[in-house]
């Protein structure tokens, strides 16, 4: 059977991941921090500073794991403390990055942004994403080639007798050849 290409759009990526789901379940399934009502944003390592606290960048200026402070801005803010900023501490090594886990409260699986950051740091880069009950199927996440960026999205269509027109399969370039060449 014949088929066309055609580009869908492109997906602005500013977490280096990408989820496919049904938008149905975004709204009764996606899960927030019961306590505070936001959606969880929390993935960075957290450091060790040689004082013994416990550092961590965070989108909502508080860490969700107990005695761990959070950076006062971004990775370039001066932590008045030390009078440096975090990467700095990192190269001087006086930060030094923790195994903690990240997620601490997080059942696997779970539809939220913490497990989705999980699961696409795993050693498939990607994977299952559940439903409240526990059931496999709300979504799949995955991280993106090559991080962050602007990424094309195409479908593939193919002609159906009594059908019509129908998309056959969706696809990413995350690295394009030329980027393969180049490495």
């Amino acid at each position: 059977m014949k088929t066309r290409t055609v580009k869908l759009g492109v997906a602005y990526v500013d977490s280096g991941q990408l989820l496919i789901c049904d938008p149905c379940y975004i709204n009764n399934e996606y899960l927030v921090d019961k306590k505070t009502g936001h959606k969880n944003y929390s993935n960075h390592p957290v450091y060790k500073h040689k004082d013994g606290s416990l550092w961590q960048f965070c989108y909502l200026k508080k860490s969700k794991i107990k005695n761990v402070n959070p950076f006062p801005g971004t990775y370039e803010s001066i932590i008045l403390k030390y009078k440096k900023n975090p990467n700095q501490l990192i190269k001087s090594g006086e930060f030094r990055k923790t195994n903690m886990s990240l997620f601490p409260n997080m059942r696997k699986g779970e539809f939220s942004y913490d497990s989705i950051c999980d699961i696409t740091s795993s050693k498939n880069h990607g994977g299952q994403l559940n439903f409240a009950y526990g059931l496999g199927g709300v979504g799949v996440a995955f991280s993106t080639g090559m991080g962050d960026g602007t990424y094309d999205v195409y479908a593939e269509l193919i002609k159906l007798k009594d059908w019509g027109e129908r998309v056959k399969k969706v696809y990413i370039e995350f690295i394009s050849p030329r980027e393969i060449e180049n490495f």
